[in-house]
């Protein structure tokens, strides 16, 4: 079960009037609008596998090994990491790469197996995203007369995506209420997801990917977490 420790962004919104803004009436008056900083997550993180005995009695799992990553703005470091089975595997080996990637695994095996064995790595990982300084001149609330015949297909509800969802509607306003940008609306949604809905893919299909769901179960993985976030 994932946990998400901390989760910080920094946000700068700072309204430039331009000369000519004196003139202007104050919801017309152009601005401009910095984001920079960071989002930093600490996640407690749990992957498990299972594996069925074969005919001869044995059984065999490869478990991958996260690893650390130092990437543009993306960095990821591995602050802790175990992996665990059950009953005790006969024998364990490390490998360095895995069907020629660059990402290690442990294979586990166990002679005269029972009927299902068990695999889990358990992490505890620190993502950290870096907010290059990025200035757009977006005001939020967005003004109505902006919304083209191309823009509006992509704010309507859909089967996976309920955006007239009252309980969604809601939680909308409450998390941008008062956004001085759209920029700073968005990072409030995308913080509040990342920090209120655990990730987790259980076998099965156990949960659906819709964003009430989502919303009401506050578990999913990928797919939910953008369901959720894009009609907020």
């Amino acid at each position: 079960m994932d946990s998400h420790r901390a989760l910080v962004a920094v946000l700068v919104c700072v309204v430039l009037l331009l000369p000519q803004a004196a003139e202007l009436e104050a919801s017309d008056a152009p601005g401009l609008y910095s984001l920079a900083g960071q989002l930093v997550q600490v996640i407690d993180y749990t992957y498990s596998v299972n594996a069925t005995r074969k005919s001869n009695g044995t059984a065999i799992i490869n478990i991958l090994e996260l690893q650390s990553l130092d990437e543009y703005n993306y960095h990821q470091e591995i602050l802790s990491q175990e992996i665990l089975e059950s009953p005790s595997a006969s024998s364990r080996k490390h490998h360095d790469e895995y069907q020629g990637f660059n990402c290690g695994y442990t294979e586990l095996s166990w002679q005269n197996a029972p009927p299902t064995v068990t695999a889990s790595t358990r992490a505890t990982v620190r993502h950290t995203v870096d907010y290059r300084p990025s200035n757009t001149t977006a005001p939020f609330p967005v003004d109505q007369r902006l919304f083209s015949q191309n823009i509006s297909p992509y704010v309507r509800s859909e089967d996976l995506i309920q955006a007239d969802d009252p309980e969604i509607v809601a939680r909308a306003k409450q998390l941008t209420d008062g956004s001085l940008c759209q920029m700073d609306a968005v990072v409030r949604v995308l913080n509040w997801v990342a920090s209120n809905v655990q990730y987790g893919c259980p076998a099965g299909g156990a949960f659906q990917s819709n964003a009430s769901s989502t919303l009401r179960e506050r578990i999913g993985n990928c797919v939910n977490f953008a369901n959720l976030a894009r009609p907020c």
